[in-house]
């Protein structure tokens, strides 16, 4: 026995020793050089990179080319593995990493072809930006060829070619994508007009509520002036297509939950207790480990800023330099349109090779009509014809977005940054602004198709004169300067009324619910600090649960828990923090009320339209009958009952596990492993949030499990009282290597309200480390 007991112990020792030389291995074969020195081959001149305690890299260089090349070379170092995601996935190439598995997802991809209009985008940059590209892209490749590859490259034995200039420039085409949705609304408005007839449309997607928060009134935009000579009609929808398929099993990326946009707004010094404006800015995108955004602070001869980068792009997408702030939100902005080709309609067809890894390369014909690729393939457009093609402002050359985006560094007045927008072609943004001058301004930039007579509600028949003619012109797109109120709100609201001589969209998505609360918090302090900010920016009551508070508390409960519940929700406030009881109930009760919505029209979100089912409760809707009810008073009983089942089912009787924390848990899934069931729980994380998809503090949820999938994942408030007391904050880490002391350490400070220094001082850096680089 003591015999094997000795050996029972030597073989957990020799498993425990080689456990650990394993993990020392990976760790030493992964980590690159944080600080010390370093010769380079492709510097002109020496650059210091401080990095402070959070992992954010202050670069000073002496010269720009060397300043983007550092940007490239740093980005690389922390982030190689999500760059080389988001190449494989703009190219369509993913199944060259992971095999057959991506194989359908890169055939939509090839389609939708990304990386054919990024190669058009790069021809029409600017010379000065080409170059700056080019610097970056030195940079990247410098790592490439000499830095230590990220564990998840090695474990999937994969080695990245060399970066191309097309690399550094092609993931904004797929961050548009993601923003541009309303080629899906349409495939909506087509299957509800199918079903219901057009005149249900209104019912099913309502108006912007005519009392809801605009971010320009007429006052603003000096309407007067204007010619109302391009309003467009509402178009009568033709009945060509309503025999079309009314079922489709194709998905593409898939509709997110409500939430998934942004805020920002911008006041004057008259608002403010230093007579200063102030600046806040939370774009609300997917979660993911590692997260899109990365911190930086870049210095250099002709510019200086500091903010959100994204790896894979030169630049300080969303910050502040020394002149002035911006910060951007989508403006949900119709810039796409489905055309339903005939079946005679001659196509030009690419024959795209896709490398599968581990197997034979695929040959994928990917066919284009006069107005874009032929989605019907890979989407839910099957349902209205055979061959249905995108029209869109991002697969149109001349676009000249990066542009936009590297100027915005350079831009020293409001003049300056007007000219950077006006390179700015996609996705439709919100910029507003602020300076060190007190001026504080909003732009909408984008290139907007005019609809001549047209509404653009709906897929439209190629054969018609269903055209762009025209676009709205820069100078006329909604802007201001230093408006009255003093402050300027977006968070996704309407931009303008309908007396705005162009359609900029059929109809505004967002329920106002984030853009009224905002205002309202602004209107209830008399000077604004930046403390008050950062608890606006930060607020979790729900003014979804103030929308629906009247209608819930007037159900008639039917036993005792029902009643227990409504007295409980009689005395909240809509808080929506992680402590509370009453969060939960709200939640689970509202995804009992999504039932509403008919099976029919569900394949498009898992998110019901807030504003249908308030309507349809109202006005005792023909929608709230079911084998269980026959009007809407029973069906807001039998959806209370529901709701009490299924939280005792899933959280037990005992209310202490009610807290909406326990619930709702921001996730965040490795970008590329985390379906592996044996390597995924070694990168995702998860951590208890607050707030719902309607909150200022968004917690976007799934419907079914209440996961936060997506949220603001950056956050800044820019102080003009002094810049360097400007903060900011990321949800994740710095770093994608899971060794990293960065790569999560501020994830707990994000998810209760903190925030990191925005600050070019060393003394507010803590504990920092120096790595010099230098021409070799």
């Amino acid at each position: 026995m003591k015999k094997l007991i000795k050996y029972l112990g030597l073989f957990i020792l020799i498993s425990v020793s080689s456990l650990l030389i394993f993990i020392y291995f990976i760790y030493s074969s992964t980590q690159n050089l944080l600080s010390g020195n370093l010769k380079i081959n492709g510097l002109l001149e020496k650059v210091i990179v401080n990095r402070d305690q959070y992992g954010v890299p202050h670069i000073e260089a002496e010269n720009d080319s060397d300043a983007y090349f550092t940007l490239g070379f740093l980005h690389a170092q922390d982030r190689m593995w999500q760059m080389e995601i988001q190449r494989h996935l703009v190219k369509g190439s993913l199944s060259e990493m992971f095999g057959e598995a991506t194989l359908s997802k890169d055939k939509a991809l090839r389609t939708l072809g990304f990386y054919r209009a990024a190669q058009s985008a790069y021809l029409s940059l600017p010379k000065e930006s080409k170059d700056i590209v080019e610097s970056y892209t030195k940079g990247v490749n410098y790592f490439i060829k000499n830095g230590k590859m990220p564990i998840q490259l090695k474990l999937i034995g994969y080695t990245p070619s060399l970066w191309t200039n097309i690399d550094s420039i092609a993931f904004q085409k797929m961050m548009a994508w993601d923003l541009n949705e309303t080629w899906r609304h349409k495939i909506l408005n087509h299957t509800i007009a199918s079903l219901y007839g057009p005149e249900k449309l209104e019912m099913f997607a309502p108006k912007y509520p005519d009392n809801a928060p605009l971010i320009l009134n007429d006052n603003d935009l000096n309407l007067s002036t204007r010619i109302n000579a391009n309003i467009i009609e509402k178009t009568n929808y033709s009945n060509e297509f309503l025999e079309q398929s009314k079922s489709s099993s194709k998905e593409f990326n898939k509709n997110p939950p409500p939430g998934k946009g942004s805020n920002n707004w911008v006041v004057s010094g008259k608002l403010t207790n230093t007579n200063k404006p102030i600046l806040a800015n939370d774009p609300h995108l997917s979660l993911a480990s590692p997260l899109l955004w990365y911190l930086a602070d870049i210095k250099s001869k002709n510019f200086h800023s500091i903010g959100a980068t994204l790896p894979g792009l030169p630049g300080v997408i969303i910050g502040h330099n020394e002149y002035l702030a911006w910060g951007v939100t989508n403006g949900c902005i119709d810039a796409q349109d489905l055309y339903v080709e005939s079946e005679d309609q001659v196509l030009t067809t690419i024959n795209e090779v896709i490398k599968v890894k581990n197997g034979q390369d695929v040959i994928f014909p990917v066919k284009i009509s006069s107005h874009g690729p032929i989605i019907s393939e890979i989407t839910e457009a099957s349902r209205v014809g055979k061959k249905v093609a995108l029209k869109w402002t991002g697969l149109l050359e001349n676009d000249t977005t990066l542009h936009a985006f590297i100027m915005l560094n350079y831009a020293k007045n409001w003049d300056d940054f007007k000219n950077a927008l006006s390179y700015f072609i996609v996705p439709s943004q919100n910029y507003v602004y602020a300076d060190k001058k007190g001026n504080i301004g909003y732009y909408l930039a984008g290139k907007i198709p005019i609809r001549d007579k047209w509404s653009g509600l709906y897929p439209i028949d190629s054969k018609k004169d269903f055209e762009w003619n025209k676009f709205i012109p820069f100078h006329e797109m909604p802007n201001k300067l230093n408006p009255e109120a003093g402050f300027i709100v977006s968070a996704n609201n309407k931009v303008v009324s309908n007396n705005y001589p162009y359609s900029l969209t059929p109809r505004c998505e967002t329920a106002p619910y984030r853009a009224s609360r905002i205002i309202d918090l602004l209107h209830n302090n008399e000077k604004l600090t930046l403390l008050d900010f950062k608890k606006i920016q930060n607020d979790t009551v729900s003014y979804l649960w103030n929308d629906f508070k009247s209608i819930l508390l007037n159900t008639t409960p039917t036993d005792s828990k029902a009643l227990e519940a409504l007295e409980k929700l009689k005395k909240w406030n809509g808080d929506m923090n992680i402590n509370s009881h009453e969060a939960t109930l709200f939640a689970y009760w509202f995804r009992e009320l999504g039932k509403i919505v008919p099976d029919n029209l569900k394949v498009f979100s898992q998110w019901p339209e807030p504003l249908f089912i308030k309507n349809q409760l109202e006005t005792n809707g023909k929608f709230c009958q079911n084998n269980e009810a026959k009007n809407c008073s029973e069906f807001l009983s039998n959806s209370l009952n529901k709701t009490m089942k299924a939280i005792s089912q899933d959280k037990g009787t005992h209310q202490k596990n009610w807290n909406w924390g326990y619930t709702h848990k921001a996730i965040f899934n490795e970008i590329g492993l985390s379906e592996n069931k044996y390597l995924s729980w070694f990168w995702n994380r998860s951590i208890s949030s607050p707030g719902d998809g309607f909150t200022v503090n968004v917690g976007s949820y799934e419907f079914n499990n209440f996961s936060q999938i997506a949220g603001a994942g950056y956050r800044q408030i820019v102080d003009f009282n002094n810049l360097e007391e400007s903060v900011y904050i990321q949800a994740l880490g710095q770093s994608g290597n899971i060794f990293s002391k960065n790569y999560d350490d501020l994830m707990p400070l994000w998810r209760d309200g903190k925030y990191i220094p925005m600050s070019s001082e060393k003394e507010r850096w803590g504990k920092y480390e120096t790595l010099i680089l230098e021409p070799s």
